[in-house]
Parts: C-alpha cells; sequence; structure tokens
C-alpha cells in the first residue's frame, strides 16, 4: 500500500498552495504573527507537549499489545494533527457540557464509523482527487452558509441533491473495488487502520478530562480569590483540591456559594466544604415542606420543565437567604439580549422556597404581545403546580394587558408587576409573575 493515498497527496497539494497564497498577501501575512504568537501562550506550549507525551505512551502502551504498529505512524501523526490537537482546543465544550466524556465514548462507537472508513477506503485517480477536492470543498462551504438562514432554504435543498448524488457514485465506486479485489479491503492490516482513530480517541479522554479539570480549578481559584483572605489563600488551593478531587459538578457549585461568603480562617473554608455536603445530602432526601411554610425548592426547579426551563442548583446567597434560577428561555430565534426571553427564579430560605418568580423580559416589543401571551402560559403552568388548578382570571388579565395587580390569596401574594426601562430599546419592558409567602417580603415582587 503507497504511504500517501491519492486523496491525501490531492489535500495535501491544495492546503500548500493555499499557505503559500495567504503567505504572499501583506495583510495575511502580518496577521500570522498574533495568530503564532497566541500559540506560543505557556499554557497552549505546556499542554500541547503534555498531548504529545501522552499520545507517545499511548501508541507505545497499543504497540506493547500488538494493536499498533510502525506502518501505522502515517495516520497516528495525521490524527495527533487534526482529531488530537482539535479536541484539545475544544476542551472548553468539555467544561460546559457535564456528558461530554460520555458522549465522546458514544460517537467513536458508532456504526457510521465503519461506513464512512468504508467509502473513504479508496482514493480516485491523483487528477481526478486533484479537480474534484476544490470543489467538494467549495460546495460544503456554500452549503453551511446557506444554512443559517432560511431565506436559502431552496439552495439548502438543491445542495442536499448534489451531495445524496455524489455520496451514492461514492459508494458505487467502492463497492466496485471490493467487488473486484476484496483481499485489498478484507486484512489484518487494514482492522488496525479502522479501529487505532476511534481507540485513540477514547483512550485520549482520560487526558482530556485532566485539562478540563485543571483549567476549571483554575477559574476556581481566580472566582474565589476575592473571598478567600490573603493569609490562607495559598493553603486553601491545597485543601479544594484534597477536598473536591475530580468531583467538577460539586468543584463548581462550592465556588458560587463560597462567592457569597468572607472565609478569612482555615475553619471558616472547612465550614464551606461541610455546607457544600450538608446541601448535597438535604437535595438527596427531599424532606417534606409544610405547604403553610412554603415549598421543597428541588421540586419547585421542575414545575416548568413540563415546558422547557428548569432551575439551577438551590444555592445559599447572601445572609440567610438561598435562591436559584433558570437560564434565559428564547421566545424567538436570537441571543437572549436581542430575543423575547423568559427566566425563573426561586427565592426562600434553607430548605424551603418562599418565592418563585416568572420574569419576562420584552426586548422585542414588535411581538411584546406574542410573548405575554406565551408568558400567560407559563404562568398557568408555575401556578398549577405550585398551587393547583387554574390561575385566577383577574391574574390571567393583568398579565395579558401587561399591568400591575396584586391579591392575597390564603397565606399567599399573587403579583403581576410591569417595569419599564429607560434607555436601551424603545418601548421596552419586563413583566413579573410572582407567588410567594405571604410574610416573605423582600421589598419587591
Amino acid at each position: 500500500m503507497e504511504f500517501f493515498s491519492n486523496r491525501e497527496i490531492a489535500i495535501g497539494a491544495w492546503l500548500l498552495v493555499a499557505i503559500l497564497w495567504c503567505l504572499g498577501k501583506e495583510g495575511l501575512r502580518k496577521s500570522f504573527r498574533p495568530v503564532l504568537s497566541c500559540f506560543l501562550n505557556k499554557y497552549i506550549l505546556l499542554f500541547t507537549s503534555l498531548l504529545v507525551i501522552y499520545i507517545f505512551l499511548m501508541v507505545y502502551g497499543l504497540y506493547e499489545f500488538g494493536v499498533w504498529e510502525p506502518q501505522n505512524l502515517k495516520n497516528t501523526v495525521l490524527w495527533t494533527l487534526t482529531s488530537a490537537m482539535v479536541t484539545l482546543f475544544r476542551c472548553r465544550d468539555a467544561q460546559d457540557n457535564p456528558y461530554y466524556f460520555s458522549t465522546a465514548i458514544k460517537d467513536n462507537l458508532k456504526l457510521v464509523l465503519f461506513f464512512e472508513f468504508v467509502v473513504t477506503f479508496y482514493s480516485y485517480s491523483l487528477v481526478v482527487e486533484l479537480i474534484t477536492f476544490p470543489i467538494i470543498f467549495t460546495l460544503a462551504l456554500v452549503h453551511a452558509f446557506s444554512q443559517t438562514d432560511e431565506k436559502y432554504a431552496s439552495v439548502v435543498r438543491l445542495f442536499d441533491r448534489i451531495f445524496g448524488i455524489y455520496v451514492l457514485f461514492v459508494i458505487g465506486f467502492t463497492i466496485t473495488n471490493l467487488a473486484s479485489e476484496p483481499s485489498g479491503f478484507f486484512s489484518v492490516e487494514t482492522l488496525r487502520e479502522f479501529i487505532l482513530p476511534p481507540l485513540m480517541s477514547i483512550l485520549l479522554l482520560p487526558f482530556m478530562y485532566f485539562v478540563v479539570l485543571f483549567m476549571e480549578y483554575e477559574q476556581v481559584f481566580l472566582r474565589v480569590r476575592h473571598s478567600i483572605s490573603d493569609g490562607i489563600y495559598g493553603y486553601s488551593k491545597l485543601l479544594i483540591l484534597l477536598n473536591f478531587r475530580g468531583d467538577r459538578l460539586s468543584l463548581s457549585r462550592w465556588q458560587k456559594v463560597c462567592q457569597s461568603k468572607n472565609i478569612d480562617t482555615i475553619g471558616d473554608l472547612i465550614s464551606s466544604f461541610k455546607l457544600m455536603k450538608k446541601i448535597k445530602t438535604d437535595e438527596k432526601r427531599q424532606r417534606e415542606v409544610d405547604v403553610a411554610e412554603g415549598w421543597s425548592p428541588y421540586e419547585a426547579r421542575e414545575y416548568l420543565a413540563s415546558v422547557g426551563i428548569r432551575a439551577k442548583d438551590y444555592n445559599p446567597s447572601y445572609e440567610d437567604l438561598w435562591f436559584s434560577s433558570s437560564e434565559y428561555f428564547c421566545l424567538e430565534e436570537g441571543t437572549p439580549v436581542l430575543s423575547n426571553n423568559i427566566v425563573y427564579y426561586i427565592d426562600g430560605v434553607e430548605g424551603i422556597a418562599k418565592q418563585l418568580k416568572l420574569v419576562l423580559n420584552v426586548n422585542n416589543p414588535e411581538v411584546g404581545l406574542d410573548g405575554q401571551c406565551r408568558f400567560a402560559e407559563f404562568a398557568e403552568e408555575l401556578y398549577s403546580k405550585a398551587i393547583g388548578g387554574s390561575i385566577p382570571d383577574n391574574i390571567n388579565t393583568a398579565i395579558l394587558e401587561g399591568r400591575d395587580f396584586k391579591v392575597a390569596f390564603q397565606n399567599k401574594d399573587l403579583i403581576v408587576k410591569r417595569v419599564d426601562w429607560l434607555g436601551g430599546i424603545k418601548d421596552d419592558y419586563e413583566l413579573k409573575f410572582v407567588i410567594r409567602m405571604a410574610e416573605f417580603n423582600m421589598g419587591y415582587p
């Protein structure tokens, strides 16, 4: 088998042409310097070096087990420069997604990988590869751009058909080659080429977990710096590492709790660890809350789950108060800053939610009335879960009309409050629907 396939030679040739073209442009050539300086960052150099060492040890282990052979060096180098490096620079995804690692394992075990391997196993003649690569690459870019706006829907459908025809042609080409020369595909060497990339990607995950853990600890240390006194800050890092070790979720949550406290002594720091453990224990037990006192905060977090809104962890905020909130739920496409959105808040004390608040932020007044109708539906859902039954007509009318209203119901206050914003977008405002225990008055709804 040739060391480089015609397809790899074609891709390398076009990549070289692109690099030379960029170097010939003065503006692009100047932009390489800041890009290069970013790659010379001490952390990037450190983790890139550690990545290379880790891959070397991983390959050595696979070699000892008879899985890796010297002829697999080319694919290993290509995998390192593409898949492994991209994974390293996208480690932020793992920070934001708690299921990143389990998803990564599943992705590397999908049957579609076998299909992709088979249909790309054979390459065309060098001339054909040199011609088809820039065409397919350009079509892929145009297709990706067309998906950014619905007005290009007809273009997307056209390119879908073109790619469909191309895939059918590739499948036919692959089947023909398999039928004419099956021994070229069904071999131990081909099996190694197939299993090594996904296997190495899975074996890379422990290293990625270490990188993500390091980044999260660095961020936590920076965020709690103002809460921990200078005298114990250095020693506190060691205690934090020993207490949380690899528990990323507890570490992130402790950091949020810690930011609302002043930690002046080692005793204060240890007390914050104990508080974190107590919070987790209470969540598992989820004790019943008397309806006369309020609601279970852990149940209240799920009151709007049926409409796609879930509140986050219920944590101490300041003094004796506790707090939880959801992500922004956008009512139209776009970012929360530009679209109308709904947020769900829970306020209370330890173990008991005292106030449930739903807020409609109208950033796009042109469809503000549509947002109020959706908001009324969400308010109905919250009322039915928190109190039971249907929301009173006078509350529903106040929400739809966007005006202030307050009424006492049993031992609770039901409040609709509108706040018009000054400055910013013209006619933007927020509308609140609040259910709170009558004795729990924070001075604002």
